[in-house]
């Protein structure tokens, strides 16, 4: 998501600074220092330091625990995937305290949709979702790309094109 941010204001030649978790394939880095005053930082739960950020604007895809999810057998070392969501959630909550401007929420995720009215920041909801406040619908997909009609709040703003597979490229 961050990556994919990246391009589409970089292409729209918002020169945009980037911190990210993986490469950036045109780039050859994980950098880069652009000449405006926007930001993408790429952010988890992994060690819990992202509550310290404090974003204007912030994308939520998720709310998972970060841990293999077929590993039932830690269960024996006293894991618990419920507590772990219960952990996971608090934080995601904290973060979203931190937001100043905007939250931008995937609405296709059950987790995130559950904490949507804790949330104090003005909320954005995107996806394939009925109730999304952006919408992608009649999705198809064709020669290595996914296109969808897009709707905000029930208004039709166009056709999109990711030149990228799959539908998650689109939540």
């Amino acid at each position: 998501t961050s990556a994919l941010l990246y391009h589409v204001l970089a292409g729209a030649g918002a020169s945009p600074s980037a911190l990210l978790g993986g490469e950036l394939v045109r780039e050859q880095t994980n950098g880069v220092i652009g000449t405006s005053r926007l930001l993408i930082a790429e952010a988890d739960e992994s060690d819990g330091s992202f509550v310290r950020l404090r974003p204007d604007i912030a994308v939520i895809t998720s709310i998972d625990p970060d841990i293999n999810v077929t590993a039932d057998s830690y269960e024996e070392c006293g894991y618990s995937r419920e507590r772990a969501l219960h952990k996971v959630t608090a934080l995601f909550h904290r973060f979203a305290d931190n937001v100043g401007r905007r939250l931008i929420a995937c609405m296709d995720h059950p987790n995130v949709r559950r904490c949507l009215t804790d949330w104090k920041a003005p909320t954005t909801t995107y996806g394939l979702h009925s109730s999304a406040d952006l919408r992608a619908v009649q999705v198809t997909h064709r020669d290595y790309r996914v296109s969808a009609e897009v709707f905000l709040r029930g208004e039709r703003l166009g056709d999109l094109q990711v030149p990228l597979p799959g539908v998650h490229n689109l939540q």
